[in-house]
């Protein structure tokens, strides 16, 4: 059946030259075939692997004829044939997903059904009426003018008012169940690996937070609204007809099922178009999201045009689809009018029979005439927004997917979550008392801890592992590390040879391929994540800081009423965070900006580091925590940090010598394998050692 319709289209419209929208020759190369590559997941191809054009992309000139029948023609051969389920293995459907978002509101919804088949009811009855008003005033029959009119005004009135309930309640109920719909995807992409954020662009998900979940919620806002609506109206319609005249009905009839058909096979493409054109358009953003994230890098490199052309491009493969889109939905209007206007031509020739045959009088031909004409109007609406709604769920089923995603990364049974942590507020005054004071109190909790499994020693056994984006490419090789609980460990090394994969390992943003990570005797698979990320603070490379104030990236993690003013800034004095603070206007109630863009790099750096302070975490991770700082707050910074590494497991990696000067041991990696250890007056002592190396003065991985 498709593919008669299919061929059936092509030889009606393939010389309209006036339904062409641009010309042959195309003037870029690469948005329908890369449109062609997308995968059929829901996501979107990296922005890196698009298309490129030739020169600037020309709206006007995306789409033509010829390409719409190839969209047709790829979306038959893409569709999967249907395996038969038993009903164990069938999975959930996308009705059945809407509604358990919208059960919440189910009082709601049952005000809106309600108001909706009474108005329905009432817009069954508007044709009735305005027929028989037609008939009196034909007739100048005065009383039932009157009659007729009353009548008429009444079932009007009556709709009116019902359909304005039944507007402003599916309203209500679209708009609660986009929010539950937003908050649920949100709460989920939240749960998941940071592997599949390696994987996923930002702005793709953010489009299918915003613009797809929008689209899905308006199914029961508006879509299913029309669509029941007028079912109901066609359906009392359609009886009224049998009802006048079976034989003229059956004629009516024929032509709403080939409308149906035409709606049937429309939708199906159009949900097909859907989930491409919501690719694109998740691409597209996602192009728009990285541009304008790293803006300051654009202007510094001047590459404005080449940014706004490589947008454009996305651009032109959505717009390409949307006019396949366009297409689609004329085709399938210009049938549904014709089979229409067909409907009426039977309506007239077979009433002419009726009057003659005196099966129909004069006045119920005209009753007649009006409900077919209603009942057609009605079943194109339902057509219609039948298309519309296959066009929201093949937007709404990567959303669906997302929602249903279980993140691969192991994590501690339900049971072991249940556990009471060590919190930060356990080795805080709870009277705001210094930290400095607080300090003694936690190295005693500490070291009661410790031969429980609260016990710091860390240790990775045949650690290998492989990026998920990059698995072909061993970042670790069989690593081997014995960290004793309250020791200070250097990690040091060339570029790429697996140091900051080691934090990222033991904070469990990851699983390793082999081996394991313990902490005391527990894997940290095994630690529930929230007691993880008390136990542990980590000070990157890059401090990634919140739009929101200096004292509120500082407590930033602790949970809220469990810090107070005093204790930010005693770390803040701990950091030399407080040196520049006390110049600043708002002092520490000044935003910060997006990533912390008004602070310079050493600043967010001592940021960060009062962050980590303020917490007292059983074990401290610092990734290059001096990097970005001059030689004078650095010294405080390290003099803080020696305050800070008093009962803590500490692990630092620099590539300063001054950094892990401290450090009572250095552990010397190289190709994602532990090649030498020991204190740093050992590995000085071993002038062909690979530390040794590290300290000469050709050597630019460790200055003085």
């Amino acid at each position: 059946m498709v593919y008669l319709t299919v061929i059936l289209l092509n030889c009606l419209l393939c010389n309209i030259n006036a339904w062409q929208y641009g010309a042959s020759s195309r003037k870029y190369t690469g948005v329908t075939r890369a449109v062609a590559r997308a995968p059929s997941t829901g996501y979107s191809i990296p922005h890196m692997q698009m298309a490129v054009p030739r020169e600037d992309v020309d709206f006007g000139r995306v789409q033509t004829m010829s390409h719409f029948f190839s969209d047709v023609k790829r979306c038959i051969r893409e569709r999967k044939p249907r395996v038969k389920k038993t009903k164990s293995q069938r999975p959930t459907g996308e009705w059945a997903r809407l509604w358990r978002l919208a059960a919440a509101d189910k009082n709601v919804m049952l005000v809106s059904v309600v108001s909706l088949v009474l108005a329905a009811v009432c817009d069954a009855a508007v044709p009735h009426y305005s027929a028989m008003a037609l008939t009196a005033v034909t007739a100048s029959d005065s009383n039932r003018i009157v009659t007729s009119i009353r009548s008429l005004v009444g079932v009007s009135m009556g709709s009116a008012l019902f359909t304005g309930l039944r507007g402003a309640f599916f309203t209500v109920a679209g708009a609660r169940v986009v929010t539950r719909l937003r908050d649920a995807l949100f709460t989920n992409l939240l749960k998941q690996e940071v592997a599949f954020f390696d994987a996923h662009d930002t702005g793709e998900l953010t489009s299918r937070l915003n613009a797809d979940a929008a689209k899905l919620a308006n199914v029961v806002s508006y879509h299913v609204n029309i669509i029941v609506r007028q079912t109901i109206t066609a359906t009392i319609g359609l009886g009224y007809l049998f009802v006048m005249d079976p034989l003229i009905a059956t004629y009516t009839l024929s032509g709403l099922v080939f409308m149906s058909i035409m709606s049937w096979l429309n939708g199906s493409f159009s949900r097909w178009l859907s989930e491409k054109l919501q690719d694109e358009v998740a691409s597209a953003n996602s192009v728009a999201e990285q541009s304008l994230s790293l803006v300051r890098v654009v202007r510094a490199h001047t590459t404005e045009k080449t940014e706004s052309k490589r947008y454009r491009v996305r651009l032109a493969a959505a717009l390409a689809l949307q006019e396949t889109q366009g297409v689609a939905y004329g085709l399938t209007r210009s049938l549904s009018v014709t089979s229409g206007l067909l409907v009426t031509l039977s309506v007239l020739l077979g009433g002419r029979q009726a009057l003659t045959a005196g099966r129909l009088t004069a006045a119920q031909l005209t009753s007649f005439l009006f409900y077919a004409t209603f009942v057609s109007g009605a079943t194109f609406d339902v057509g219609d927004q039948w298309t519309k709604i296959q066009e929201a769920l093949g937007a709404g089923t990567t959303i669906f997917d997302l929602l249903e995603r279980k993140s691969t990364l192991k994590t501690a049974d339900t049971h072991n979550s249940n556990s009471a942590p060590t919190t930060a507020a356990h080795h805080l005054s709870p009277e705001g008392g210094s930290l400095d004071a607080s300090a003694e109190s936690s190295t005693a909790m500490r070291e009661e801890e410790s031969s429980s499994e609260y016990d710091n020693r860390i240790r990775f056994e045949g650690v290998h592992f492989a990026y998920p984006t990059r698995k072909g490419q061993k970042i670790l090789q069989g690593l081997n590390l014995d960290l004793k609980s309250g020791e200070v460990v250097g990690l040091v090394g060339g570029s790429g040879g697996g140091k900051s994969t080691v934090l990222r390992l033991l904070l469990h943003l990851y699983d390793p391929d082999e081996g394991r990570i313990l902490i005391g005797d527990r894997d940290v698979a095994s630690i529930p994540q929230a007691e993880l990320s008390q136990r542990i603070a980590m000070v990157t490379q890059e401090p990634q800081l919140f739009p929101i104030s200096i004292a509120e990236n500082i407590a930033y993690g602790l949970p809220e009423g469990c810090w107070t003013m005093d204790q930010v800034k005693r770390a803040a004095v701990l950091a030399n965070v407080d040196s520049f603070v006390k110049n600043l206007p708002e002092g520490y109630a000044t935003p910060v900006g997006e990533g912390g863009a008004s602070l310079s790099g050493g600043q967010k750096q001592r940021v960060a580091i009062a962050r980590a302070i303020i917490r007292d975490p059983a074990i401290l991770v610092l990734d290059e925590p001096t990097s970005a700082l001059d030689g004078e707050s650095e010294a405080l910074v390290l003099d803080a940090l020696e305050t800070a590494f008093e009962g803590r497991t500490v692990i630092v990696i620099a590539h300063r010598l001054s950094t892990i000067a401290r450090a009572d041991r250095i552990v010397v990696l190289q190709s994602g394998r532990n090649i030498e250890e020991g204190s740093p007056l050992e590995l000085k002592e071993k002038p062909q050692g690979a530390y040794a190396k590290l300290l000469q003065p050709s050597s630019t991985l460790l200055p003085q």
